[in-house]
């Protein structure tokens, strides 16, 4: 990021979710930029090592999702620092919580869909669950039932549709 608060560099999913713009100049939110300046003030002057250099903000979105980012502040070259963001999209939209309470998914069910939807494998899901791979598996499971289809895939569009 530079000072003006443009992006260096972006994978297609974040640039996605920030909304950025293809070819012309690409800003970010500015609750992005203001954490990062924030975080570069705090160690300004300092050895980065023995200072926190990490923050973590919420980025509202459309639709009522919240764009969790983690923000690391890195020492690039011997006079100057860059920020390495990290995103995450928090749970379905609240509409399409709504629409899901028919099926009466437990909230970790909820969580477990969400997931799905990422494009998460059994493993990435337990990982960030901090549960087994049977256990992602048995949710997965019960999820589908509930839904009455038959793949992750069906469960997937079905959330992205409601």
């Amino acid at each position: 990021m530079t000072l003006s608060g443009s992006l260096l560099w972006a994978s297609k999913t974040a640039a996605e979710w920030l909304n950025l713009r293809k070819g012309r100049r690409r800003d970010l939110p500015p609750a992005l930029v203001t954490a990062s300046r924030q975080l570069g003030d705090l160690v300004r002057g300092k050895d980065i090592s023995s200072t926190t250099n990490a923050a973590q903000i919420t980025i509202p979105q459309e639709g009522g999702r919240r764009l969790k980012a983690q923000l690391r502040l890195v020492r690039s070259t011997a006079s100057g620092y860059f920020v390495i963001a990290e995103l995450e999209i928090e749970g379905l939209s609240p509409e399409t919580t709504r629409k899901l309470a028919p099926f009466r998914l437990t909230p970790t069910e909820i969580k477990v869909l969400d997931l799905i939807t990422q494009g998460l494998s059994d493993r990435e899901i337990g990982q960030r669950l901090f549960v087994s791979r049977p256990t992602v598996r048995t949710h997965i499971g019960r999820i589908l039932g509930k839904l009455g289809v038959s793949s992750r895939l069906q469960a997937a569009l079905l959330a992205n549709s409601l």
